[in-house]
């Protein structure tokens, strides 16, 4: 006559499914924690991309015709690049300044609001879109 299997009571079982929940549990929070850091540390490590270079703000006082040319406004109200306003405002193809538009407004959704490169991308996006009513565009 054969015995029955020995099995641990059930103290034994329920202390072991414990152990087993509380590792597989703290295994998969390990995992998150680590995917979630090495997310953060590839954020920081590459910072983010912009399609318009950084903003340079031009004064150029001595040359009298560009502090009143429509380029040199935007520059003082909002800050970028003399020669990207120059480059959007002498745009006549509409679909070229969709693009600058589009690529402005891109850039301008990456940008922290309150900062330099939330202001001069809205100064691209404001250029290109009274460019775009002034060519007819729409």
């Amino acid at each position: 006559m054969s015995t029955p299997p020995i099995l641990p009571d059930a103290e034994v079982q329920r202390k072991r499914l414990i152990k087993g929940g509380l590792w597989l549990g703290g295994g998969i929070f390990a995992l998150i924690f680590i995917v979630t850091a090495f997310t953060e540390v590839r954020d920081l490590a590459s910072p983010p991309t912009t399609i318009n270079p950084p903003a340079v703000v031009t004064n150029n006082s001595s040359s009298g015709s560009s502090a009143s040319s429509p380029a040199q406004r935007f520059v003082n109200q909002y800050g970028g690049q003399l020669s990207a306003y120059q480059r959007i405002l002498g745009m006549s193809d509409c679909n070229d300044l969709q693009a600058q538009f589009d690529i402005a407004a891109a850039n301008h959704d990456l940008a922290d609001a309150g900062t330099a490169e939330f202001k001069w991308t809205l100064g691209y996006m404001t250029a290109a879109d009274d460019r775009l009513e002034s060519a007819g565009c729409y």
